[in-house]
Order: C-alpha cells, then structure tokens, then sequence
C-alpha cells in the first residue's frame, strides 16, 4: 500500500518541536505517524497510529521524547484508512524497531512504502 508522507514547507522534514498543530495539514487528520532524530542517520523514537495532532502534542509532552530534543526530533505522518491504520502501524513497529518501546500492535502487519 502506497502512503502519501508528509513534509513541511520547503520539501524538508517537519521538526516536531516546531510545528503548528492547529494547521489545517494536521487538524482533524487520522492516520499514522513517524518520530525519529538525525537527519541522515536516523534513529527511530516512534511510531504510532491515530488521531495525528492529538498523537502529536502527546510526544511533545513527552519527557521520554524529548530527552532527544537535542538531537532534533523529525516527524512526517500520512493518511490511513480505519481498517488498515493498526495493520501499517504493525508493520511500521516490525520494520523500524522504535527505540521507546510500547506495547506492539495486535494486528496482521500491512506492507507499506516508507517515507525515505
């Protein structure tokens, strides 16, 4: 299954951190997202499935996250259907091993693209 990722203005990776939550390209949104630092090596946080700027401004609050703020925290997110969102999020969870763990998805893993 194609995703379509989203990135911010300029074709770069949004900065968690700096982002508008309230912007139109997040409001309301349902899917599932990715949380990571490093630019060109990427050490993956999270990832998660939902509502996105709910899920968002949970990882802001988050001292777990956030203790590698200073590595800058990188985020991209994209759209999913309901019945498919916890079978990607499976996948996402098998294929990239984020490092703050939680408890795994209980779903038959869906294939989808990656965002790199």
């Amino acid at each position: 299954m194609d995703l379509e990722w989203i990135k911010c203005v300029g074709n770069e990776w949004c900065q968690l951190n700096r982002l508008d939550l309230t912007h139109r390209n997040i409001k309301g949104l349902d899917g599932v997202y990715i949380l990571w630092h490093g630019k060109d090596e990427r050490v993956i946080l999270k990832v998660g499935s939902g509502k996105i700027a709910q899920l968002l401004v949970e990882n802001v609050d988050d001292i777990a996250v956030q203790a590698f703020e200073k590595y800058v925290l990188y985020v991209t997110w994209a759209s999913a259907p309901l019945l498919k969102r916890k079978g990607i999020e499976a996948f996402l969870f098998n294929t990239l091993s984020p490092k703050i763990k939680e408890e795994a998805p209980k779903a038959k893993p869906i294939t989808v693209n990656l965002p790199w």
